[in-house]
């Protein structure tokens, strides 16, 4: 078929996008259809094939898969609770045990997210690269040279801050009183 095509003119050239078939990517090829029936992703493999931010979102499906499990116990007890008990969404009791234990969640999670990141950056040594902050290109200040580096910052004074804040809060305030 490809020859056809480029005797036709409709097909220039052929650049494959991968290496020749080897050993390694038959391996390659096994984990991704073990993958298809496991309940977590192959990080170390997809990192070695796709790269660290490829890896690294796999790593957090992995990561949030596993955390989901106690909250989706805890509200499927509170779903099975109210069935049996007739009490609805208004007055369980214990609707905001479940809801309390989802906010220390998300924050738990959260912070454990940050360790395991920083070790599978380390690990695959990336670590620092995505910490890179930009540094916003409409922010108005003056050039001033920062004591800790040395280096040219921007830097909005104080009294320019209490004032813009001052207008904020009374524009604030005249926009709740002809709300």
């Amino acid at each position: 078929l490809l020859p056809d095509l480029h005797l036709a003119g409709l097909l220039e050239s052929i650049t494959p996008l991968d290496e020749a078939i080897t050993p390694s990517e038959v391996n390659r090829k096994s984990v991704w259809q073990r993958g298809l029936y496991a309940f977590l992703a192959p990080c170390e493999e997809i990192n070695d094939y796709f790269g660290s931010s490829v890896a690294m979102y796999f790593a957090w499906m992995n990561s949030f898969t596993c955390w989901l499990i106690l909250p989706s116990l805890s509200g499927l007890l509170c779903f099975g609770q109210m069935k049996l008990s007739s009490y609805t969404v208004d007055d369980n009791p214990y609707l905001c045990f479940h809801s309390v234990l989802v906010v220390i969640w998300g924050a738990v999670f959260v912070r454990n997210w940050e360790r395991v990141a920083s070790g599978k950056a380390w690990n695959w040594g990336v670590f620092g690269e995505g910490q890179r902050a930009e540094v916003r290109p409409d922010f108005v200040g003056t050039l001033v040279i920062s004591p800790a580096t040395g280096l040219p910052t921007r830097h909005f004074s104080g009294h320019k801050r209490l004032a813009a804040y001052l207008v904020s809060f009374v524009v604030t305030v005249l926009m709740l009183f002809l709300a």
